[in-house]
């Protein structure tokens, strides 16, 4: 079930009406689910197919408004159709979907053209802010934990989610 909700929509929105052996959708779905008194079995997997979608999608509009900025709406939203096509979610979590983002502008750069070089830097920057707000972190250090320990044994180090950026 989970391959035919992660299939990319038809430009129309709608869930794709041939699977990739070329069988029917209608005859794939009606394996595994059921159609009720209102909906056929592809209607009701076509629900999950599009919701699915929705919200990955609406997942990288909010965290890539700098981007979406650059390349203008309408682009964007091609451009994260795309994305996910090449690049399915591959996590448990939807905070990893921009994960491959600057991979793919680097690969596809008619997505982001004429600004691309401007894009990358914008992708790389709010990847760069999801990893900070979201990341795994270390306890902070207390003044006690310095106190305590000799110069010779302290070890200090960055949080795990900074990193450095350098950019155009």
């Amino acid at each position: 079930m989970a391959s035919t909700l992660f299939r990319p929509l038809t430009p129309q929105w709608g869930m794709q009406k041939r699977w990739t052996d070329g069988a029917a959708m209608a005859d794939v779905a009606s394996e595994f689910i059921k159609p009720n008194d209102r909906l056929s079995s592809f209607e009701r997997l076509e629900i999950y197919n599009r919701q699915y979608w929705f919200r990955v999608l609406d997942c990288l509009y909010d965290d890539y408004r700098g981007l979406r900025a650059v390349v203008g709406e309408r682009k964007f939203l091609k451009l994260a159709r795309a994305y996910l096509a090449r690049y399915p979610s591959d996590s448990y979590t939807l905070r990893d979907l921009g994960n491959r983002l600057e991979q793919f502008l680097r690969e596809e750069p008619d997505w982001s053209a004429p600004h691309s070089e401007l894009a990358l830097d914008m992708a790389r920057f709010e990847w760069a802010q999801v990893v900070a707000f979201d990341g795994p972190a270390k306890a902070p250090i207390t003044h006690d934990d310095i106190l305590d320990t000799p110069a010779s044994k302290l070890k200090l180090g960055l949080q795990p989610y900074l990193g450095l950026l350098e950019l155009n």
